[in-house]
């Protein structure tokens, strides 16, 4: 498919991403019926086969993911980003965004095209994203490799270390990690509800905020037409601190979590549901 994004129009290349979508879905059984049984459990529709239709439009999702941020990378610049990428956010978040040496934490979920996202935000300042590694290493070398920018950089969550994350912030940096992924690490991890039903997320961003105090942000870029995307921006998050500690890192990371869901119940033909997000 990479192959052929490089030579065909833009139009074309999107309804490959499409088609290969359909065909990634159907031979994929075991991802498929994670996703139908996800979007039912979240009760995003109320029968099998409308589920299911909505699957395999949220494969499409991910397999123009890929399109999009390889044409992005060639696509996108300082000059025209706006072009493709309109941010909807408070005056108080567009100052942040807009000011040099402002950095904040991002809190963001796989909804739309969260890669065009960070690349639209990398031409105002610094975005540092911080990822898990793919497991098919194909995906991940397309995604991944190759495709930073002047300001835009990916972070392997598990190459780097805390002191890292931190002199980022310190530096007035952007930085960016996905909340809505299941996490294994017991150390890492703290219950939260998704979509009514409970799941490990990540404690990282809360105790980075905690510590640092640094701005908190909630970003979610949808797609809005062909290569067209609107960045949904939440925040700076405001809330109460008790003094105990890992109180206020589940309250605040639930409030991310709510943020996150609301977005993908807007766009749920967007989110990923192929992800095993409900686990012991």
């Amino acid at each position: 498919m990479l192959v052929v994004i490089s030579i065909l129009p833009t139009s074309w290349t999107l309804a490959v991403a499409d088609a290969v979508g359909s065909l990634v879905f159907l031979i994929l059984p075991k991802r498929k019926k994670i996703a139908v049984e996800n979007i039912l459990a979240a009760k995003i529709v109320d029968n099998r086969r409308e589920a299911a239709r909505m699957a395999r439009r949220c494969f499409q999702s991910f397999t123009r993911l890929i399109a999009e941020s390889v044409l992005a990378h060639a696509q996108i610049t300082k000059d025209n980003w706006r072009e493709f990428v309109t941010i909807e956010a408070s005056p108080a978040v567009m100052e942040l965004l807009e000011t040099e040496g402002l950095g904040a934490i991002v809190a963001s979920g796989h909804i739309g095209n969260w890669e065009v996202a960070a690349r639209a935000v990398s031409m105002i300042k610094p975005v540092n994203v911080i990822y898990r590694p793919l497991e098919n290493p194909y995906l991940e070398r397309e995604l991944h490799g190759g495709r930073g920018a002047a300001q835009l950089h990916h972070i392997s969550k598990y190459k780097e270390s805390p002191m890292r994350f931190m002199k980022i912030l310190a530096n007035g940096e952007m930085l960016a990690l996905m909340i809505d992924q299941h996490i294994n690490e017991v150390g890492e991890r703290l219950r939260v509800e998704f979509f009514g039903r409970p799941c490990w997320t990540t404690r990282s961003v809360a105790m980075m905020h905690m510590t640092m105090r640094k701005p908190l942000l909630v970003a979610c870029a949808v797609r809005t037409g062909r290569m067209k995307f609107t960045l949904h921006v939440t925040g700076p998050i405001q809330f109460r601190r008790t003094g105990d500690r890992e109180l206020d890192a589940r309250v605040l990371t639930q409030n991310l979590t709510n943020e996150i869901e609301k977005v993908a119940r807007q766009h749920p033909d967007q989110y990923l549901w192929g992800h095993r997000r409900w686990q012991d």
